[in-house]
């Protein structure tokens, strides 16, 4: 039990680092979502890292420089996952502003978070743990926390009702997973300390389960959207009359013969 979670998070941190390296050596970085997959698994991979050297320490000013190490991982995490669903989700750019502004907020509050004062380590059965010290920046860690898992609900139940497509439905449908186990997990290793009690590696060991999730649906939504271009772009060019193609941001994605040469291009 000693080094049972500190080992697993090790691994987790391989498989995670695997994961997102796969995206961005393969075809699919083209698309926006798979590059910000790639560096939430980079996040998750820091996550376990640090966390998992923090288990593993009975010297407490290691296992707090594994934490530095580790909620860089947490941070980035969160960041990237906001910044995720409000792409995926194509709300408007007042929201999407809002949203991803106030995740970047963790960048200030990170380092309200790993000052020395404000954990105390305890060694315990399963490793190396801790609780928190009264004080501003563990408040607003917890406050950034439940502030941005509001943000991503709030996103997630807009694109349920506003999206048309089935498969951005079902990737949304799958981040409510993913916001449910870190949910859970943090009641373990975020409020238990907050309230004075030993962390448990809850939201440490439940994060990478969050990676599997969106990483099985952002393969789904690739595979879809690959499926409809090449029926699409079929169409378009096995018609007659001129078509050009847009996205969401206003880029030309697909020009049709016709089109080429009714405009001269």
């Amino acid at each position: 039990m000693r080094y049972f979670f500190s080992v697993t998070l090790f691994v987790f941190c391989i498989l995670a680092f695997y994961i997102g390296l796969k995206y961005i050596i393969s075809k699919e970085k083209k698309y926006v979502e798979s590059r910000l997959v790639a560096v939430f698994c980079f996040a998750s991979a820091l996550w376990s890292l640090g966390f998992g050297i923090l288990l593993s320490e009975d010297n407490a000013d290691i296992a707090h420089m594994g934490r530095i190490v580790g909620q860089i991982g947490v941070f980035l995490y969160m960041i990237m996952a906001q910044m995720l669903v409000c792409h995926i989700s194509g709300c408007g750019k007042l929201m999407r502003s809002l949203f991803n502004g106030i995740s970047y907020t963790g960048v200030v509050i990170y380092f309200f978070t790993i000052q020395r004062d404000n954990i105390e380590y305890i060694p315990s059965r399963w490793g190396m743990t801790y609780s928190f010290k009264a004080g501003i920046g563990n408040t607003l860690y917890i406050a950034y926390c439940v502030i941005l898992a509001v943000n991503v609900v709030i996103t997630v139940v807009y694109t349920l009702r506003s999206s048309k497509v089935k498969r951005i439905k079902a990737f949304a449908k799958k981040t409510i997973i993913v916001v449910a186990c870190l949910g859970v997990g943090m009641m373990l290793d975020t409020v238990l300390p907050l309230l004075g009690m030993s962390a448990i590696p809850g939201s440490t060991m439940t994060q990478f389960f969050g990676v599997l999730v969106l990483h099985y649906a952002v393969l789904a939504l690739n595979r879809s959207r690959i499926n409809v271009q090449n029926m699409s772009e079929y169409i378009y060019y096995s018609i007659s009359v001129p078509v050009l193609v847009y996205d969401a941001e206003e880029h030309l994605q697909i020009m049709n013969d016709a089109a080429s040469a009714f405009l001269g291009i």
